[in-house]
């Protein structure tokens, strides 16, 4: 927690001295500082990570030929996920097991770092806007969870991450789509957001609403067809993803939750009001053109996380890994429409009330959402260093 929070102040600090066009070194400095801490990480006997340590063990001592065997018995699922072991096989070629938290959070964590930036600017954001949303950022995304987890964090993180790339930037598409199959080869959660992107790709040039809307159901809808699926097929990966729907559907999360999860709910809803106030301003502004279509997924994947209530872990996950980056990037860019729009009142004022008042009125909007925005991190950031799993993570 020590650690978390002196690399989190020092970030704040340098960022306050570095001069916007050289932020992204600074988010490559936090990066590797995150990754240089979640490489000495030492996890408790109980933790995944400790599991997933002697796995690498394991293809360390077999090497090959032991992979093979895992691959084609279906250990640990890999026969389904081949791409779950084949990184687990590369980090086994290292001389150390911490190089499997360490690269995960380089990838996690640089992902995220890497579309806030490429965001601010292609939509010319303020370097206060942009602060802010990365503080929201470290703040609520669980780092040990992903630490110790491992796949189901970064696959979460760096398929919401290609999404942006591949709607918003468009470049590298093609990339991008193997990037998708990557990440469903790697976790087979993930499966959700190719559901998603289908949709986005059929829904881009209509409407979305009914969509959407759909997505509050589409937990249980989908969970029962993929059990269907699962009793009439033999292969692995639909099995794997019935068995996990099994598992999954109608776990409904009740009001006696542990508070980890009572914060978790908080910060979904949190970021949803910020998210219905601030999409005003950025399909107003000039930068709908191109968030558009970025701003559909966001607003489906919102719709389908409140419907994750009926499957706690899936629930969890979205909340801890994709919500806290995607609430960041609308914070930042609708703060940023919302400054636009008041200096082009600005620009136009003259002795006229009326002017003027709505001048007024969006300044004071815009003070009041940032200080709401400011003292929720700040409470976050206090749960998180005192409260949340980060209070595990201890070092050699």
């Amino acid at each position: 927690m020590t650690v978390f929070l002196t690399i989190f102040v020092v970030f704040c600090l340098l960022y306050a001295i570095t001069p916007q066009k050289y932020i992204k070194w600074l988010f490559l400095a936090a990066t590797i500082a995150l990754s240089v801490m979640a490489f000495h990480c030492v996890p408790k006997e109980t933790d995944d990570l400790s599991r997933h340590y002697a796995q690498i063990n394991i293809l360390r001592n077999g090497g090959w030929d032991t992979f093979q065997t895992m691959l084609k018995d279906n250990d640990n699922n890999w026969g389904s996920l081949p791409v779950c072991g084949y990184y687990f096989y590369f980090i086994s070629l290292l001389n150390s097991n911490g190089y499997l938290p360490g690269i995960t959070i380089f990838l996690a964590y640089g992902a995220i770092f890497y579309v806030l930036y490429k965001a601010s600017v292609r939509f010319k954001v303020n370097k206060w806007y942009l602060f802010l949303a990365c503080a929201f950022f470290m703040t609520t995304y669980w780092f040990y969870d992903i630490c110790s987890g491992i796949r189901n964090g970064l696959a979460f993180t760096l398929f919401a991450a290609l999404v942006y790339q591949d709607v918003v930037e468009k470049k590298h598409r093609p990339l991008c789509y193997i990037g998708y199959a990557l990440c469903i080869g790697l976790h087979s959660s993930t499966i959700v957001f190719a559901v998603i992107r289908i949709a986005l790709e059929i829904t881009k040039k209509h409407g979305s609403k009914l969509i959407s809307w759909i997505m509050v159901f589409s937990v249980s809808i989908g969970g029962n067809i993929l059990l269907w699926i699962g009793e009439r097929t033999d292969n692995q990966y639909f099995q794997l993803l019935s068995e996990k729907a099994e598992t999954n559907v109608d776990r409904t999360i009740g009001w006696g939750v542990p508070t980890n999860i009572f914060v978790n709910v908080v910060v979904c809803i949190i970021v949803a009001i910020f998210s219905v106030y601030l999409f005003r301003y950025i399909k107003a502004s000039n930068m709908n053109c191109e968030f558009d279509v970025f701003g559909k997924f966001y607003t489906m994947l919102m719709f389908f996380t409140f419907g994750c209530f009926n499957s706690g872990l899936l629930f969890l996950r979205l909340v801890r890994w994709v919500i806290p980056f995607a609430g960041a990037a609308v914070f930042m860019l609708g703060m940023q429409a919302c400054r636009d729009k008041q200096n082009r009142v600005r620009s136009t004022q003259s002795v006229n009330s009326v002017i003027k008042n709505r001048d007024g009125v969006l300044a004071a909007n815009e003070l009041i959402i940032t200080l709401l925005f400011i003292a929720f991190t700040g409470v976050h950031l206090w749960y998180t260093c005192t409260g949340s799993s980060l209070i595990w993570l201890h070092f050699k």
